[in-house]
């Protein structure tokens, strides 16, 4: 199996896309790289639709699910930086009820105070008031209490530092307790 990693083919990043090639494909780029520019000659604003059914006639499959970390490899180094996740509570009134949100103290202009970052990269303080989604861009509401998935943390203790941080920047918690 190999993994290819193809750019986007309008340059938005959210046009990237990861394909699986067969083991034995000498050069998967170069295969891609021929279909592509054989139906980009028929069709020149060339869309991932319209190459993808000829990648998968080639023998290239699409994962399932790719998983990025976006938690910094040398945090674990410094005893001032961590990056987690938090979840929302689908309860929550507010449009991001039922996500789970990266937060984070490694934002240089927050000062240390932990931040939440949503799938737009827009970052959220406890003082932010997302949108009431009963009443979208007419009310606003408080961003309420979160939640902290232990599952993440391999101890007792970074899962409890975690919880001091967020409280300390001003969120509310719920389920707060580390199992096990």
């Amino acid at each position: 199996m190999q993994l290819v990693y193809l750019r986007s083919l309008d340059g938005n990043p959210d046009g990237e896309r990861v394909l699986i090639a067969p083991k034995d494909m000498p050069f998967p780029e170069d295969k891609i790289d021929y279909i592509i520019r054989g139906i980009a000659v028929q069709k020149p604003d060339i869309t991932w639709p319209d190459v993808l059914p000829t990648l998968l006639d080639a023998g290239f499959t699409v994962p399932d699910r790719i998983t990025m970390s976006q938690r910094p490899w040398d945090e674990s180094r410094s005893s001032s930086k961590m990056t987690f996740k938090v979840a929302i509570p689908s309860d929550a009134p507010h449009e991001l009820a039922g996500k789970t949100l990266t937060a984070t103290n490694s934002v240089p202009f927050e000062n240390g105070s932990v931040v939440l970052v949503d799938d737009k990269d827009q970052l959220l303080t406890s003082d932010d008031r997302p949108w009431n989604r009963n009443s979208m861009y007419r009310e606003q509401v408080e961003i309420g209490p979160v939640e902290l998935p232990a599952s993440q943390f391999p101890t007792p203790a970074e899962f409890s530092r975690a919880a001091r941080m967020l409280r300390s920047s001003g969120f509310r918690l719920v389920g707060t307790t580390m199992p096990g």
